[in-house]
This record gives structure tokens, C-alpha cells and sequence, in this order.
């Protein structure tokens, strides 16, 4: 099994939700900010990238613009993709840190 681990943005929860089965098949482990111990209701988009930055963790969001201000702002080096979407259109990107 791999060791991968998914953190799942607040907007988008519902999403992740109809695809945990596809997710799972790449991670082991997703967690959902506002129901992870670690990411509190609410956390911020800081907190939810230094969070990222410092456990290696993917990050499924629809707020591309607010993410990449943060995590950049210590020249952490990203990747940011379009990964789907959910049926009112709203796109979905995957951030992954880069080693």
C-alpha cells in the first residue's frame, strides 16, 4: 500500500466525497480540513499549506489563486494541476510539494 496522503480543502468536500474510491486508489490516507484534528474547522489557507509543506501531503482544492500565494512565499517548489470538477463547473486542482 502506498503512504500517500491527501488533504481535502473545506469547498470541496463533497467532491471528494463522491471520488474517495478513485482517491483512494492513489492515497492512503485523506484528510478533510474542518474534520482533521490537525486542520480545524475554518483553518486557514496558511495553515493548511504550511500543513502540506510540512507533512509532504498532497492538497485537493478549487482556490488555486490563494494557494499558490502561500505556498510560494518560502519558495517551496509546487506543482499545481487541473484534476477535475465538480458538476456546477467549478474546477478542482491537485498541489503537490515538490522534493
Amino acid at each position: 500500500m502506498n503512504n500517500r496522503i491527501a488533504v481535502i480543502d473545506e469547498d470541496i468536500r463533497g467532491w471528494a466525497k463522491k471520488h474517495e474510491g478513485e482517491l483512494r486508489e492513489t492515497y492512503s490516507d485523506l484528510l478533510k480540513a474542518g474534520k482533521n484534528g490537525d486542520l480545524p474547522e475554518l483553518s486557514s489557507d496558511p495553515l493548511i499549506a504550511s500543513y502540506c509543506k510540512r507533512k509532504k501531503c498532497d492538497l485537493f482544492t478549487a482556490d488555486k489563486k490563494s494557494y499558490t500565494h502561500y505556498f510560494g512565499s518560502d519558495k517551496c517548489p509546487i506543482q499545481i494541476m487541473e484534476y477535475g470538477s465538480e458538476e456546477s463547473g467549478k474546477k478542482i486542482f491537485l498541489i503537490q510539494v515538490l522534493e
